[in-house]
């Protein structure tokens, strides 16, 4: 019996170191331990290096193409045969054509309305009158109309001529015309 309980003995000695050993094998990182981490290790950290290069790129990619289409912008500002030259210019004259044509229809309208009140005047004892001052009423309808329409122009013309201002702020002597001198300091804070 000696004999066997020793084989036993020994037999779950080494069943138990067996077990043990399974135990700490299943336990081991076995990635860990092979030469491929290092190189998945090295992967990932290459892969964020260049995706931060590429992120750094993209930026300097973007504020590139803004300060080259405001170079362009410039150019075209500066040139006097450039698209916006031109546009300004074009906004300038349009702007004054328009301010004469409302002066001009403004001072015809007043004409007509002179004209109506010196017909009124003269009217007390004159029956036949009563179809000037209508023909003068039509024509004030008219002129009224003419001075909507030029005003209506002027307007437009006074909003091309804002829209180019940020670039040629030279146009400021005319939007200081159109403007009232209140509202000067809302539109440019310098004036």
């Amino acid at each position: 019996q000696g004999n066997a309980l020793t084989a036993v003995r020994t037999a779950m000695l080494r069943c138990g170191a067996a077990l043990q050993a399974e135990f700490e094998v299943q336990g081991k990182d076995f990635m860990a331990d092979m030469p491929c981490h290092l190189l998945i290790s090295a992967g990932r950290t290459l892969v964020e290096q260049r995706t931060r290069e590429r992120e750094a790129m993209e930026r300097l990619h973007a504020v590139v193409s803004e300060i080259a289409r405001e170079l362009e912008l410039i150019q075209q500002s500066v040139d006097n045969a450039g698209v916006l030259w031109k546009r300004k210019d074009a906004a300038v004259e349009e702007f004054g054509k328009a301010s004469k044509r409302v002066k001009k229809t403004h001072g015809m309208r007043d004409l007509v309305l002179a004209q109506i009140r010196i017909q009124e005047a003269d009217n007390d004892d004159d029956a036949d009158g009563g179809d000037t001052i209508t023909e003068l009423g039509v024509q004030l309808a008219a002129r009224e109309g003419e001075l909507h329409l030029a005003r209506a122009q002027k307007r437009l013309a006074f909003g091309e001529l804002a829209a180019v201002e940020p670039d040629f702020p030279e146009v400021m002597v005319h939007l200081e015309k159109a403007l009232p001198r209140e509202l000067l300091g809302v539109w440019r804070p310098d004036c």
